[in-house]
Parts: C-alpha cells; structure tokens; sequence
C-alpha cells in the first residue's frame, strides 16, 4: 500500500514537471526574447490597459523594467511571475 502511493506520487509529480516543460517550450516560441508591450501583456494573459495598471507603472510589483527600447525580457518576466508562485 506504501509502495502504491509513493508510485502514484512519482506519477504526479512527473506529470506536473512535463505540464511545466511543455509550457516553456510553447511561451519560447510564441514570443520573442524581447517582447514589446502588448506581447508582454499577451503572454501574461491580460490586455494592455491592466498590465500598464497592474505592472508596468506599480513600483510596487518590482516587475521587470523595460530595456531603452521599451521592450521586456521574456525570461525575465517569466522568473517574475514563477517567483510569486512559490
């Protein structure tokens, strides 16, 4: 009976680290390293309006500045929101 749940916990935990995999790998090839403000408000999955709201101009988010471009580091913006999940 241990042996079943420790097997079945092994399951799911392989299953949430593939579900995590495979999420990377689509966001890596929908967007590009540096996204614009709307993609960045696209892969967060909010429009553009909240995301100027929410993130772009609260300092106290601490979200990713953008470059001189105004264009924000997708790596950067997924560490953000996977820091806030832990």
């Amino acid at each position: 009976m241990f042996e079943e749940m420790l097997a079945e916990l092994n399951t799911q935990i392989r299953s949430m680290i593939l579900e995590n995999v495979k999420d990377f790998i689509s966001l890596e090839g929908q967007f590009p390293i540096m996204m614009t403000r709307e993609e960045t408000a696209k892969l967060i999955g909010i429009s553009v309006n909240p995301f100027d709201e929410k993130y772009r101009y609260n300092p106290k988010k601490h979200f990713p500045k953008p470059d001189e471009m105004g264009r924000w580091n997708k790596f950067e913006v997924i560490e953000y929101f996977k820091k806030g999940l832990k």
